[in-house]
């Protein structure tokens, strides 16, 4: 019996003998492999988990303002300047949204940037490690890649993450090509730069600290600067000029200097400086958060961490600790720290472990306590998330989703045969392993199980009990002390976020007007309700609990009665 729905042919040809995994890995044949395994990881859910408080929405509705206003080049969240990232990344939605076209409050829209970055990215890994390996490490290393949870949990949010780390792994592409001597023309330099410069114009200088370090890095290590030459500096600030130029120019005419002084002033380096929004943690936070979200390659490379020191020689091997170190050093001393941070290195680690595996005697083997952390390691995720199916629910007071418990039994048993082959030293079937684990975990978590807890989703809750219950099919809403982004989202660009007397004024409007009020403000609200003149009925509760911070919410919705079907 078959725990994982895998073809015959490709358990036959990836997991059997070398000459099998050497048809399998041709180029064409990896990249489709590549294709079908990042499409069962980053496809489900992508339509059906509602938007993700708070930086989801932020940035959906601000694209979404862009189409609704046609302004391009200022970035706003309602009335409010929203000047913390580029405007890249809102112009990357805005034309899947317009291509797409139909209801922009569909959140899929928005979020298939995100998938279309994260499967280049997965494709782009493959690609940078074919500079320095053979096409079946080079295969590992992207595989291993596309699993991990951190890029499928990046995958499935409308931000930055997932475009920014396709021009990352691009531009390091052409970056090591360039450094082994490999390019003599003036194209690879150009395409380092035209994604650097893309990288700017979606996150600001994060793809320059990465690039940047690598650079830095590679040059002291090889006391030798001659090769940067071969990078066309003078190319590349053209590049730099005519990319990503015009919009700074644009936003800072238009905003008076006012985007720089929040974007890089307060936001990029308050961020350095501070833990920004509660997310302040001591150094090695993000080395300690890698046991999960590097998961199930992080127990991969554990396991051959000793073998790094007799690999220093390596090109691919420098490379990937030059790209690494430097970043991941930045990142523990930054004092705002956010899991997603160090995505950027994980293409990196997976070209040390495909290299460090590609080196290995046939005779290797892996010790007893390895093989017995690793192989835990490999299994306690995937256990995890069977109980947490379970009792979650329980807790929110959500319905059980069984399929969603089934798949993530299924995902223990692969996981179990992944730790059973680390053991045997077979590094390769135990990578197809972890990637087949990843994708039961991905259609369990994000298809079912997330979808399902209904409790955690009160905006869209608020939304359909309106429109379901109101006078009149498209109400608006004023929210009294739910201001979460997501309902501004889903109910739209015109919803109100009032105090309690506020929001008694908004029906004055004489429009179609719903009124969500949370229960530790409904005092107070029906206090100003009693000393007007307005007459509300109540049409409806919602309860669950906030997504940021897991605290119970009762949330009573209000109509006035003079509204009008």
């Amino acid at each position: 019996m078959t725990w994982f729905p895998v073809p015959e042919d490709l358990l036959k040809h990836t997991l059997g003998n070398s000459s099998g995994l050497a048809d399998v890995t041709r180029t064409p044949q990896a990249i489709t492999i590549l294709i079908v395994f990042c499409l069962l990881l980053f496809l489900p859910g992508i339509t059906a988990i509602p938007p993700l408080d708070r930086d989801e929405p932020r940035f959906t509705q601000a694209t979404k303002q862009m189409l609704e206003t046609g302004d391009f080049v200022d970035i706003r969240f309602q009335d409010e300047a929203r000047h913390k990232k580029p405007v890249g990344i809102y112009w990357l939605q805005a034309a899947a949204v317009s291509v797409l076209g139909g209801d922009r409050t569909d959140i899929w829209k928005y979020r298939i940037v995100s998938f279309l970055g994260a499967l280049a990215a997965v494709l782009l890994t493959f690609w940078m490690a074919r500079a320095f390996l053979a096409p079946e490490p080079a295969f590992l290393a992207a595989l291993g890649f596309s699993a991990t949870l951190l890029l499928g949990v990046e995958a499935h949010i409308a931000k930055t993450d997932a475009a920014l780390l396709a021009c990352i792994v691009a531009a390091q592409g052409f970056l090591a090509r360039i450094w082994l001597a490999r390019a003599n023309t003036a194209w690879p330099a150009i395409g380092f730069w035209v994604f650097v410069a893309l990288g700017i114009l979606i996150k600001g200088p994060i793809v320059l600290l990465v690039s940047g370090g690598t650079v830095l890095a590679l040059s002291i290590w090889d006391r030798n600067a001659s090769w940067l030459m071969r990078l066309r500096p003078l190319t590349g600030l053209a590049v730099l000029l005519l990319v990503a130029a015009p919009w700074y120019i644009a936003i800072t005419l238009r905003t008076d200097g006012a985007f720089f002084q929040e974007a890089v002033g307060q936001d990029f380096l308050g961020k350095l400086a501070t833990g920004q929004e509660s997310h302040g943690a001591p150094p090695g936070t993000h080395l300690a958060v890698m046991l999960a979200t590097f998961w199930p390659a992080a127990p991969l490379l554990a396991v051959f961490v000793p073998g790094i020191r007799n690999a220093l020689g390596t090109p691919a091997i420098r490379f990937a600790l030059c790209w690494a170190v430097p970043s991941w050093i930045v990142f523990e001393l930054t004092a705002t720290k956010l899991p997603h941070y160090v995505l950027p290195i994980y293409p990196a680690l997976t070209l040390i472990l495909a290299t460090l595996w590609s080196q290995t005697d046939e005779n290797w083997r892996v010790g007893r306590w390895a093989r017995l952390i690793a192989g835990t390691w490999l299994v306690a995720v995937p256990v995890a998330l069977f109980a947490g199916s379970i009792v979650v629910p329980i807790v929110l007071g959500s319905d059980i989703t069984w399929l969603a418990t089934v798949l993530f039994a299924g995902a223990t048993g692969a996981a179990v045969l992944a730790a059973r082959s680390l053991g045997r030293s077979d590094v390769m079937k135990s990578t197809v392993l972890g990637a087949v684990t990843a994708a039961f975990v991905s259609v369990g978590a994000y298809g079912l199980a997330l979808p399902g807890l209904s409790a955690i989703w009160v905006s869209s809750t608020i939304v359909e009990t309106a429109r379901a219950n109101s006078a009149c099919q498209q109400p608006r809403i004023a929210s009294v002390g739910w201001r979460e982004p997501s309902l501004i989202f889903l109910a739209g660009t015109d919803t109100a976020l009032k105090l309690p007397e506020g929001a008694i004024n908004e029906v004055a409007r004489g429009d179609c007007l719903v009124i969500a009020v949370e229960s530790r403000d409904r005092d107070r609200f029906l206090a100003s309700v009693a000393a007007s003149s307005t007459s509300l009925s109540e049409i409806g509760v919602v309860e669950g609990f906030a997504l940021n911070g897991g605290d119970p919410v009762r949330i009573t919705l209000f109509q006035s009665e003079g509204s009008a079907r």
